[in-house]
C-alpha cells in the first residue's frame, strides 16, 4: 500500500496518519509543548499545522514559543490565543535582579543594570553574571551581543577554542566531531563542559548552545580564514565517518560552502536538493538548490546545461512552496543559460504557471503562446511539449469559464499527444475534453472512459481518480445517482491508495452532495465538514469555499436560513477572490434561494433577475441558469399568491415553465423534478389552497416529479417555504 502512494502525497498522508494516531492516544486532557518553534523545518511546521486543524475536537492544548520576527505559518482559528511577550516592567526587572542569585550589588548599581537591560530578561541575567566578574557595572557593554562576546573572550584559550569550534558545527552539535576540529593537544572531558556550562547544555543526542545568540557570538569571534579551515575539517570528518557521504549531503553542503570548496559544495548541495525534492520538502530543496547555484557561479566552469537544470529545479521547488517571485527569477536564469527550443518552451510554460497562480491569466497565456512559437519541427519531444502548452492553456480557459476555448485547446492537445505517443498527455487531454463536454451540456462519457483506460494502463492512480470523478459528475447531472455514487466511491478509493487526501476529500464532498439532495441532511453534514477540514489544512482555497457553500445550503435546507446565508456569503466572496465563475454563479443561486426560503419573495425575484441577465448565453453555466429560473419562477408565483383569494388567478410563472423546458433539454432530472413539484404545488394553491390538488396537469406534474424523486432516492422534500400563504404554511 505504501508503494502505491504518489511521492507528492506522502507528506500529506503521513500527516493525516499522525493525526489519526493522536486520536487513538489522546483520551484525556493533554498538551503538546514546542519551545523555540522558529527553528522548526518546513515539514515540522506543516505537520503541526495539520495537528492544530484536524484535532480541534480532542482535549488537546498545543503550546509553542517562537520569535515573532521570524513568523510562523500556522492556521488561524477561534481556539488560537497569541500572547506577545512585552519587555519586563521596571518592578519585575528589579525583582529578577534581586532574586537571580547574582552578586551583591548596591541598589544604585542594580538600577543601572535594570535600565541598561531595557526589559530583556536574558540581557539582565547576563549583565548580573558579568558584573560579578567585572567587579562593577560601569564597564559593562550597552547591548547583549558585545556582552556575550566579552564573556567568551574571558574564557581560557583552550576553552575558547573549543566553544568556537563547536559554533562551527551549529546550534545543536555532535561532540564526537569536535576532536577533528581542534588543534593537536586540545582535550575534551567533563570538566571542560562544566566550565562551559553557561554557554552549552547537554541534550539527548549531543549538546546545544543555551541560546542562539551565544552560538552567534562564538562564531563571529572567528577570523574568516579560521572559519574556512574549521568548516573544511568538519566536512572531512563527516565524510570520513559516513560510509556513504551522500547520506550526509545536507551537512556537507553547508560545510564545504563555508570552506570555499565549491566543487564539493556544488555536488553535495545538488544531491541534498534532489533528495529533499523527492521527499517533497520543498523549502529545504530550494535552500540546497540555491546553494548549488551559488557554488556554480563561484566555479564558473560547469556546463551551462547542468547549471540550467539546477536553476529549473530551484524554480520548481520555489513554485511548490508558493515563492512565486523567486521561482520566476530562477526560471529566468535557466532560460538565460540557453538550451533547446523544447527546454526554453518548457521554462516558459512553468513561468506561465507562476502567473496563473497569481491570477494573471493574460500573462500566463502569453507565455504559453510564446512557448509554442519556440517549437519547430515535428519530433516527439516537440509534439509532447506543444501538447503540454495546449493543456496549460486549456486549464486557464476552463477557470475563466470559456469552455469552448478549453475544448479547442484540449482537442489540439489530444491530437499532438497522440502523434507523440505521449500517453499521459493524451489521457489528460481526454479527461479535459470529457469535463468540457459536461460543462457544455453535451456529455460524452466515451472520452472519460478512454482517459480512464489510459490512466489504468499507466498505473496513474491520481489520473484514475480524476477520470472517475468526471464520470460521476456526468452521471449525477443526468440523474443516474446510483451510478454516480459508484464512480465517486471508486474515485475515492483510487485517491486514498495514491495518498491524495485532498482528492479523496473531493469525493467525500461529492457523495455528501447526493445525500443532501436526497434529503439525508444529517448524513451529509459530517463528510462536508471533513472535506472542509482537509482542504483547509491543505490550503486548497476553492475546495474550502465549495465545502462552505455546501454547508450553507445544508443549513438553509434544514431550516437555519440565517446561518446558511452567512456561510454562502463567505463562500461567494472566496469564489470571487479566486475568480471561479462557475462556483460563484452556483453560490449566487443558492443565496437567492435563501431569500425564497426566508419568505422574502420580492428580494429573491430581484436577485434572480439580475443574475439571470449575466448567465444568459454563457456556455457551461446552463445548470446555474436552470436553477435561477426555478427560483425566479417560484418567487414570482409566491409573491403573487401572498394575498390571493381562493379561485383567484396569480400572474403566470413563465420562468418556471422555461426552467422545466431547459431542465428537460439538459436531462437535468433533479432540477426537473424540483420544478415539476413546485409547479404542481403552486397550481394547487391557486386552485383552492390545497397543495395536493389542482388541475389534471398539476397531478401529472406531481406524478412525474415523484417518479424522478423515487428514482434518485430522494426521501423528503428538500425545499420548503418558511412563510405562510394566506395563513397556511
Amino acid at each position: 500500500a505504501v508503494d502505491e502512494l504518489e511521492p507528492r502525497f506522502r507528506r500529506a498522508r503521513l500527516e493525516h496518519c499522525a493525526v489519526q494516531l493522536l486520536r487513538v492516544y489522546i483520551v484525556g486532557p493533554s498538551a503538546l509543548v514546542f519551545e523555540d518553534a522558529h527553528f522548526m523545518d518546513e515539514a515540522s511546521v506543516s505537520l503541526l499545522g495539520r495537528i492544530v486543524l484536524e484535532s480541534s475536537e480532542l482535549p488537546l492544548l498545543v503550546v509553542l514559543t517562537h520569535d515573532p520576527e521570524t513568523g510562523l505559518d500556522l492556521p488561524e482559528g477561534p481556539g488560537r490565543l497569541v500572547i506577545e511577550l512585552q519587555p519586563l516592567d521596571v518592578s519585575a526587572a528589579q525583582r529578577l535582579a534581586t532574586d537571580a542569585g547574582g552578586p551583591l550589588l548596591a541598589p544604585a548599581q542594580r538600577a543601572i543594570l535594570v535600565e541598561r537591560a531595557s526589559g530583556n530578561p536574558l540581557f539582565l541575567r547576563e549583565l548580573l553574571r558579568a558584573a560579578a566578574d567585572a567587579g562593577g557595572v560601569e564597564a559593562l557593554p550597552e547591548s547583549l551581543e558585545p556582552l556575550l562576546a566579552a564573556q567568551i573572550d574571558q574564557l581560557s584559550p583552550p576553552d575558547r577554542q573549543i566553544l568556537r569550534a563547536a559554533a562551527v558545527l551549529g546550534g545543536h552539535f555532535d561532540p564526537g566531531l569536535l576532536p577533528e576540529l581542534l588543534d593537536e593537544g586540545a582535550t575534551l572531558d567533563d570538566e571542560v563542559w562544566h566550565r562551559l556550562g553557561a554557554f552549552v547544555a547537554p541534550t539527548a543526542t549531543g549538546r546545544r548552545f543555551a541560546h542562539g545568540l551565544m552560538r552567534d557570538a562564538a562564531y563571529e569571534g572567528l577570523a574568516f580564514r579560521r572559519r574556512r579551515e574549521l568548516h573544511s575539517r568538519a566536512a572531512q570528518a563527516i565524510e570520513a565517518r559516513t560510509p556513504t557521504p551522500d547520506d550526509a549531503a545536507d551537512l556537507l553542503s553547508i560545510h564545504w560552502m563555508h570552506a570555499e570548496g565549491y566543487q564539493q559544495a556544488w555536488r553535495y548541495s545538488r544531491h541534498a536538493g534532489e533528495r529533499a525534492r523527492d521527499l517533497w520538502a520543498n523549502a529545504e530543496a530550494a535552500t540546497f538548490f540555491a546553494r548549488a547555484l551559488e557554488a556554480a557561479h563561484r566555479l564558473g566552469t560547469l556546463p551551462p546545461a547542468e547549471v540550467g537544470a539546477v536553476a529549473e529545479a530551484l524554480g520548481d521547488a520555489l513554485e511548490l512552496n508558493a515563492s512565486y517571485d523567486r521561482a520566476g527569477h530562477a526560471y529566468a536564469e535557466a532560460r538565460r543559460l540557453g538550451g533547446s527550443g523544447v527546454v526554453r518552451a518548457r521554462l516558459l510554460r512553468k513561468t506561465g504557471v507562476l502567473h496563473e497562480r497569481k491570477g494573471r491569466y493574460p500573462q500566463a497565456l502569453a507565455c504559453y503562446t510564446k512557448g509554442r512559437g519556440l517549437l519547430t519541427g515535428s519530433g516527439r519531444a516537440v509534439r509532447s511539449e506543444r501538447a503540454e502548452l495546449d493543456l496549460a492553456s486549456a486549464g486557464i480557459r476552463s477557470r475563466q469559464a470559456r469552455y469552448e476555448d478549453c475544448w479547442r485547446f484540449a482537442t489540439d492537445a489530444a491530437a499532438e499527444a497522440a502523434r507523440a505517443r505521449h500517453r499521459s498527455g493524451l489521457a489528460h487531454a481526454l479527461y479535459l475534453q470529457h469535463m468540457m463536454s459536461i460543462r457544455l451540456g453535451r456529455p460524452d462519457d466515451g472520452l472519460g472512459r478512454r482517459a480512464l483506460a489510459i490512466f489504468e494502463e499507466l498505473g496513474d492512480l491520481v489520473g484514475q481518480g480524476n477520470a472517475l470523478n468526471n464520470l460521476g459528475i456526468a452521471a449525477y447531472y443526468r440523474g443516474y445517482w446510483v451510478e454516480a455514487l459508484r464512480h465517486y466511491e471508486a474515485s475515492r478509493d483510487a485517491r486514498v491508495r495514491s495518498g491524495d487526501v485532498v482528492g479523496a476529500a473531493t469525493e467525500e464532498n461529492n457523495i455528501a452532495e447526493i445525500l443532501s439532495d436526497q434529503g439525508n441532511l444529517e448524513a451529509a453534514r459530517l463528510p462536508f465538514e471533513s472535506a472542509r477540514a482537509t482542504w483547509l489544512a491543505a490550503g486548497y482555497r476553492v475546495g474550502v469555499a465549495l465545502a462552505t457553500s455546501n454547508l450553507g445550503r445544508l443549513a438553509a435546507r434544514g431550516g437555519d436560513v440565517a446561518s446558511g446565508r452567512q456561510l454562502l456569503v463567505a463562500a461567494f466572496d472566496e469564489f470571487q477572490a479566486i475568480r471561479s465563475v462557475f462556483f460563484s454563479a452556483e453560490a449566487e443561486v443558492r443565496l437567492a434561494e435563501c431569500r425564497l426560503l426566508a419568505g422574502d419573495f420580492l428580494a429573491a425575484v430581484a436577485a434572480c433577475e439580475e443574475l439571470l441577465g449575466r448567465l444568459r448565453g454563457r456556455p457551461g453555466l446552463e445548470q446555474s441558469e436552470v436553477s435561477t429560473l426555478r427560483v425566479l419562477g417560484t418567487a414570482r408565483a409566491l409573491a403573487g399568491l401572498t394575498d390571493f383569494a381562493p379561485g383567484e388567478q396569480a400572474p403566470p410563472a413563465t420562468a418556471l415553465e422555461e426552467a422545466i423546458a431547459r431542465a428537460t433539454a439538459l436531462e437535468a432530472l433533479y432540477e426537473l423534478a424540483l420544478c415539476l413539484a413546485t409547479k404542481a404545488t403552486i397550481e394547487g394553491l391557486r386552485a383552492d389552497g390545497d397543495t395536493s390538488s389542482g388541475s389534471g396537469e398539476a397531478a401529472t406534474d406531481r406524478a412525474r416529479a415523484e417518479e424522478i424523486f423515487d428514482r434518485l432516492g430522494v426521501t423528503r422534500a428538500v425545499i420548503t417555504w418558511s412563510t405562510r400563504v394566506q395563513g397556511r404554511p
